[in-house]
């Protein structure tokens, strides 16, 4: 018995280790699936809305818990290129900002750009909307707001602050919106099953709240290709983010770029690292935008084709080809911001920043002052050996030493632009960046009118003019600050922050 006894307890002790391992992988199943079931991917609601026309430029729009794109569709919706044609539009956007889920398509027809959309509706607005009221914060986004009841469910939503009505229709816990009543039409076939909506598989940020997809029906590409260019590929935009109280990070990339095109923009240009470089820049800074300039070699002809217009005009003022080379190759950092005086009245700066082009700066800088303007003496700038500043008839400074060259219309500069560097301080591998100071820039167009009075030949300006001026200073002063990274030729990320 005793023998017996020993061999069990040495049988046990060699089958525990195999227990608790098989016990582990069973627990740990068990939690990958109930983490599954929380995290699971719901059906995307733009697959409740009917595509887009075939051909036709499309923003498509698809968002949770605060990560509707508010602020850049408002910026879209009142610019002056496409106000006239969605005046719904901007005001409908402060509806979709306050769902928890929402969905949205804008698209161009013949007769105009139009949207449709849906969002998921919480208990007390739905209640609200079945006894033919607005839901509480709808009648405090829109002025004196009125709700229409064509059917039971549907209708129209009116404002003083809409030129057209808004049509509506709620089933189960979902409201559609459109801008047109055909539009609420083809989406209740769409939820009937008599038409297919919208098939769109995101590719980008698997938890994202937040996404975005931008096409232009392949125009671009048909502009590129001739007149007698087939059905083109469309060019592809497609974002996905996460934010939080006015931060958050983004990954974005572009598709369906024309072959001949994206190599006439972007041949030779390679990724550098950032995080060496000391940028200056007008100050306060308005926007900045960097790009590694691409070596062509010993032949102009392997440039972009947006460079060879800028090496053309160097060899004219002066340069040989080898020199306009050098200049041409390498980071180079243009700038907004600061101010530059245009007889009496100032007018935001700007500035181009180039490093480690030895020589041949020192010569494009003797050549400006001599050349453009016309032998004019300019004034010091400190930290700068060649070249200097004038205010006459404007502000312009161009000015050389060993390792940087600047070039431009301003005032003033920072010798070293701190927030430019932070962000820049992780980006040891990029094409390029883009940085914009959404309020500062607002606060820069306030003092425009001053301007636009000045240059007008009419005694004041027109008041609707000034209400959509004054709305998009708004809506800049809310949007924080911008920082957009190119890390390959089609692809990069992005953060916004306060």
């Amino acid at each position: 018995m005793k023998y017996i006894s020993s061999v069990n307890k040495e049988n046990c002790k060699k089958a525990a280790p195999w227990v608790v391992a098989v016990t582990a992988v069973v627990v740990l199943l068990i939690c990958v699936l109930c983490l599954a079931q929380r995290v699971r991917v719901r059906p995307g609601l733009l697959s409740a809305l009917p595509g887009p026309e075939d051909g036709a430029p499309l923003i498509a729009v698809e968002a949770e818990e605060g990560n509707f794109p508010l602020l850049p569709l408002r910026l879209f919706a009142e610019s002056s290129v496409v106000a006239s044609d969605v005046s719904p539009l901007s005001e409908a956007l402060l509806l979709f900002g306050e769902a928890t889920r929402s969905a949205l398509i804008v698209t161009e027809r013949p007769d105009g750009i139009v949207f449709y959309g849906v969002m998921q509706l919480e208990r007390k607005d739905k209640k609200a909307l079945a006894s033919g009221k607005l839901p509480k914060r709808w009648s405090e986004l829109l002025t004196l707001p009125e709700l229409v009841l064509r059917n039971a469910g549907s209708g129209e939503i009116r404002a003083a602050n809409l030129a057209e009505p808004i049509y509506f229709e709620t089933r189960d816990d979902r409201i559609y919106l459109a801008g047109e009543s055909r539009d609420v039409e083809a989406i209740r076939k769409v939820s009937a099953g008599k038409a297919a909506g919208m098939k769109r598989r995101w590719g980008l940020g698997g938890r994202a709240k937040g996404r975005v997809l931008l096409s232009d029906g392949g125009v671009l590409a048909s502009m590129a290709q001739g007149a007698d260019a087939k059905k083109s590929e469309p060019l592809v935009f497609e974002a996905a983010w996460s934010s939080r109280s006015g931060e958050g990070e983004a990954r974005w990339r572009v598709t369906g770029l024309d072959k001949k095109l994206n190599r006439n923009l972007t041949r030779g240009i390679k990724a550098h690292d950032w995080s060496k470089e000391r940028t200056i820049v007008p100050s306060p800074l308005l926007l900045a935008f960097g790009i590694n300039m691409p070596n062509p070699g010993r032949n102009m002809a392997n440039l972009p084709v947006w460079a060879k217009s800028l090496a053309e005009n160097l060899t004219k003022l002066g340069l040989k080809d080898a020199e306009a080379t050098r200049i041409l190759t390498g980071p180079a950092v243009f700038s907004l911001g600061g101010r530059t005086r245009i007889l009496w009245f100032e007018l935001p700066g700007m500035l181009l920043d180039v490093s480690g082009r030895g020589k041949a700066a020192y010569k494009l800088i003797d050549l400006f002052w001599s050349r453009a303007f016309m032998g004019v003496e300019p004034g010091p700038v400190g930290g700068f050996t060649r070249g200097g500043a004038s205010d006459l008839p404007f502000s312009v400074m161009a000015a050389a030493n060993e390792k940087k060259m600047i070039i431009g219309l301003t005032d003033s500069f920072e010798s070293r632009s701190r927030e430019t560097e932070k962000l820049l301080d992780k980006e040891k591998k990029a094409i390029g960046w883009f940085f914009a100071d959404f309020p500062m820039l607002g606060k820069s167009l306030a003092e425009m009118p001053s301007v636009s009075a000045l240059l007008s030949l009419e005694d004041e300006e027109r008041p609707v003019d000034q209400a959509a001026a004054e709305r998009l200073r708004g809506t800049l002063d809310r949007m924080g600050k911008l920082f957009i990274v190119w890390d390959t030729h089609n692809s990069g990320h992005a953060k916004w922050y306060k």
